[in-house]
């Protein structure tokens, strides 16, 4: 593997977990804020829709679910480039005939 696709995962790698961070805070802003339904963080992704619209209601200015969603998509496309590096890197190394 070539630096940019280390620097590829270990991009995706740092959102990927950022994003799980900022859903722990947002678990327990919605935990703080309401009383009738719990949610732990791998709880959330059961009822994500609950959670994010409890979340909605309580704080309507959405930076916090922004920034995940921010997150998540900076992961994904990380994960998109290094996998477009990886394709390009064996290709190059086929039509040389390298191993």
């Amino acid at each position: 593997m070539r630096p940019a696709e280390y620097i590829a995962i270990a991009l995706a790698f740092v959102f990927y977990v950022r994003t799980w961070v900022q859903i722990h805070r947002l678990v327990k802003d919605v935990n703080a804020g309401q009383s009738q339904q719990r949610f732990t963080t791998l709880n959330w992704t059961k009822n994500r829709w609950a959670a994010w619209a409890i979340h909605a209601r309580l704080y309507p200015d959405g930076r916090m679910r922004r920034g995940i969603v921010v997150n998540f998509c900076a992961s994904l496309s990380c994960g998109v480039v290094w996998l477009i590096l990886r394709v390009l890197d064996l290709a190059v190394r086929h039509t040389n005939g390298l191993p």
